[in-house]
C-alpha cells in the first residue's frame, strides 16, 4: 500500500490521474477506513488531502458562502453557529453521527461516498441549492449538487471536491431526523426544509429535500409544489404529505424496512413546520 501527500490540489489530481482506479483520496477516512467492515478492499494507494490548507477554509463573499471540502462537520458548525439563513445546516452538521465522527468527517467526503446513504448533511445542502465547484485536472468547474449526485458514480477519480459554495438568501429552515434508538448515531430517515422570501405563513417559494429513504438523498418535488401559495399548518402538511409518500422507493436494510422509513416521514413534516412556524413568529415579534 502507498500513501501520498500533496502540497496542493493539482498533484493531488495528478497522482489520481496517473494511478486511476487504484488510487483514492482520503479526507477524513472515517468511510474509507470501514470499509474491512463492509467487506471491501482498501484502496492500493491512499491520496491525502491533509495538508491542502485552501481546502479547510469557510469564507463568505458577497453573500456567497464557501466551504472548503476538508472542512469537518464541527468546524462548520462552529462557523455557522451565530450566523442566520442557515439553520438546516446548521442542524446537520452538529447532529450528524456522534462526536467523534463530526470532529473528524470531512463535508467533501461525505458528499463523495457513494455507497453512505445516511448522509444528513447532504438533505441540507440540497434544500439551500449549493453548488459544488470542481477540479478536473486543469481548471475547476462549478455542479449543482442535484447533478453532482447522479454523476457521481461516473465522475473521476481525479475530478476532485474543492469547495462547496452556497448563496446566501433570506429563509426560514430546518433539519429533522428519526432514530431508531435513542442512542443511534445514523437516522433511519432525515429532512430538510427550506422557504425562501417568505415573511409570513404563506409559503412562496420552497424546498424540501428527504434523505436515507432511498440511496441518495433527494428533493421532493411533488410536495413541494402541492405546498407553494398554502398558509403554513403543521399538522395538515402532515396529513397531505402521505399523499405524496409514493414519490420515494424506499429500500430495505438490516436497521430498517423501508416501509417504516416512510410510516415515519409525516411526522417529520409535522415537527419542520412547528419548527418554521415558531421561526416566522420569532422573527415578526
Amino acid at each position: 500500500m502507498n500513501f501520498f501527500l500533496p502540497n496542493n490540489i493539482e498533484e493531488a489530481s495528478e497522482i489520481l490521474k496517473k494511478y486511476s482506479d487504484d488510487a483514492k483520496i482520503i479526507a477524513g477516512s472515517t468511510w474509507l477506513m470501514r470499509a474491512p467492515i463492509r467487506d471491501e478492499e482498501l484502496p492500493k494507494k491512499m491520496v491525502s488531502l491533509s495538508k491542502i490548507d485552501n481546502l479547510r477554509k469557510i469564507t463568505i463573499k458577497n453573500k456567497v458562502l464557501f466551504i472548503g471540502s476538508m472542512v469537518s462537520h464541527f468546524q462548520l458548525y462552529e462557523f455557522l453557529k451565530n450566523k442566520q439563513n442557515f439553520e438546516c445546516l446548521k442542524k446537520s452538521v452538529i447532529e450528524s453521527a456522534n462526536e467523534g465522527i463530526r470532529n473528524a468527517a470531512t463535508i467533501g467526503g461525505n458528499i463523495c461516498a457513494n455507497e453512505f446513504s445516511n448522509s444528513d448533511i447532504i438533505p441540507a445542502l440540497l434544500s439551500l441549492r449549493a453548488n459544488l465547484i470542481i477540479f478536473d485536472g486543469s481548471k475547476n468547474f462549478e455542479m449543482n449538487l442535484k447533478d453532482f449526485l447522479s454523476w457521481r458514480l461516473d465522475r473521476k477519480n481525479y475530478q476532485i471536491v474543492s469547495f462547496i459554495k452556497i448563496n446566501e438568501m433570506k429563509n426560514f429552515s430546518c433539519h429533522k431526523r428519526f432514530l431508531l434508538r435513542e442512542s443511534g448515531d445514523y437516522p433511519v430517515v432525515n429532512l430538510s426544509v427550506n422557504l425562501y422570501n417568505n415573511e409570513s405563513n404563506i409559503i412562496k417559494e420552497i424546498s424540501i429535500s428527504v434523505g436515507v429513504v432511498e440511496n441518495c438523498a433527494k428533493n421532493w418535488e411533488p410536495f413541494e409544489k402541492f405546498l407553494k401559495g398554502k398558509k403554513i399548518d403543521a399538522e395538515s402538511f402532515k396529513n397531505q404529505s402521505k399523499n405524496f409518500l409514493n414519490f420515494f422507493k424506499s429500500r430495505d436494510d438490516i436497521d430498517c424496512p423501508g416501509w417504516y422509513r416512510l410510516h415515519v416521514l409525516p411526522k417529520l413534516v409535522k415537527e419542520a413546520f412547528l419548527d418554521i412556524s415558531t421561526q416566522i413568529r420569532n422573527f415578526s415579534s
